[in-house]
């Protein structure tokens, strides 16, 4: 039966028939000889790379929490997961594979933390979702070392898991979530507030300019 169920969910999960234009263009895009300003990478990467990255994290994630969710359908069919004198019983078998499971969600988390440095190109701190240049001096370094960090917590975790070293795994997950919380609210309030009014407006001018550039050339205006 679970052969059975995997065989199915694995024809019903298959990578999306949409996003195979989506690969051709990842893998047959040109340069554009062309970098953009804040984060140095060619135009193409964010034309043909970057959709189809995006595309896929998300059939990886639909992927991973549908697998988990199968997992734990499983286990509690079987005695080694079960609720038994008002509490959960989980075998060591089942804690281990929940751990690693556990370390795969970190790796994906670590992904999309990667991906969301360039979504604030997009979907910045500024008026209107503008990329701002708290953006690009707080929130995407603190991003990248964010990423770097969740990734070697999710090796840590998968070798935890893999030894049964729960309690080193319990600790990884929780500085992940506390490093998060730091990162991505903390650090660009304290950033906010310590920058004087006047430094931010001649710091967000370059900005400004970049932004006015690309609109122009994007609709085809000369300037004169």
């Amino acid at each position: 039966v679970t052969a059975a169920l995997s065989l199915l969910l694995g024809a019903a999960l298959a990578l999306p028939g949409d996003l195979w234009p989506t690969a051709l263009l990842a893998r047959i895009g040109r340069s554009f000889s062309e970098t953009d300003p804040e984060f140095g990478a060619d135009l193409g990467f964010f034309v043909y790379w970057l959709p189809f990255e995006t595309e896929l994290y998300y059939w990886a994630m639909l992927l991973l929490l549908v697998v988990i969710g199968v997992v734990i359908l499983l286990y509690a069919l079987t005695p080694s997961l079960r609720w038994t004198r008002g509490s959960l019983y989980v075998s060591a078998y089942v804690r281990r594979h929940f751990t690693m499971l556990g370390g795969m969600l970190l790796l994906a988390l670590a992904w999309s933390y990667r991906l969301g440095m360039y979504r604030l190109l997009v979907e910045g701190s500024g008026p209107g979702g503008t990329f701002t240049s708290l953006d690009h001096r707080v929130t995407v370094p603190a991003t990248l070392v964010l990423a770097l960090l969740t990734l070697c917590a999710a090796v840590v975790v998968l070798w935890a898991g893999w030894s049964g070293q729960m309690r080193l795994a319990f600790f990884s997950v929780s500085a992940v979530l506390l490093l998060s919380l730091i990162a991505r609210t903390v650090a660009p309030l304290i950033a906010r507030r310590s920058i004087d009014p006047d430094a931010t407006e001649r710091q967000e001018r370059p900005y400004q300019g970049s932004r006015l550039d690309y609109t122009r050339r994007g609709y085809g205006v000369v300037e004169r």
